[in-house]
């Protein structure tokens, strides 16, 4: 007997859903956790995922893929607005598994994955004959750093405004610096 494919989506998203709920309420998620929040068995848990890392894993595989095709959708990914507008596109349809994951308590290896990820366009910024090429890699570094603290903060914050305000304001940070506009 072959298992319903929409059935099989709605229990493994409702998996999902759960662990990020209890992650989101600052509770340490277990197999047994998950499961009964959702509504099933350990057992039903074991169907879907060896163990919460793997679904943990696959949701992150999930999320780096849909910012690859949003990199991809806002052009050749070769200056920074493309990243912050990906990340607004994937903000909107995963929001809640990106609070958790680049919360206070996120996963290190998701923050690494996305920073590889945005790498290749960042450099773009930084390519000029004057670097060397330590400089240009220390300077993406920092704008990677400075990017990725400043969504987290962000989401600690609880999201004080849309993804797409928050882009802009790292944009002017970019483009302007910090100090812009003020005597120092």
């Amino acid at each position: 007997m072959k298992k319903q494919p929409e059935l099989t989506a709605l229990t493994r998203k409702k998996l999902i859903d759960a662990y990020f709920e209890l992650a989101a309420g600052g509770e340490r998620a277990s197999v047994g956790s998950v499961a009964e929040a959702a509504g099933f068995n350990r057992c039903t848990f074991y169907r879907y995922f060896t163990d919460i890392d793997q679904l943990l894993f696959q949701v992150e595989t999930e999320i780096c893929d849909s910012f690859e095709d949003a990199l991809r959708h806002h052009g050749s990914a070769v200056a920074s607005p493309d990243i912050i507008g990906a990340f607004a596109d994937v903000h909107r349809k995963y929001g809640t598994y990106l609070s958790v994951l680049l919360g206070r308590y996120g996963s290190a290896r998701f923050m690494g994955r996305m920073q590889a990820m945005m790498k290749p366009a960042a450099s773009q910024l930084f390519k000029t004959a004057s670097d060397s090429s330590d400089a240009a890699e220390l300077k993406v570094e920092f704008m990677l750093s400075a990017v990725l603290a400043t969504i987290m903060k962000w989401i600690d914050m609880d999201r004080p405004f849309p993804a797409e305000e928050l882009g802009e304001l790292i944009k002017e940070l970019l483009l302007h610096g910090v100090f812009a506009g003020k005597a120092m």
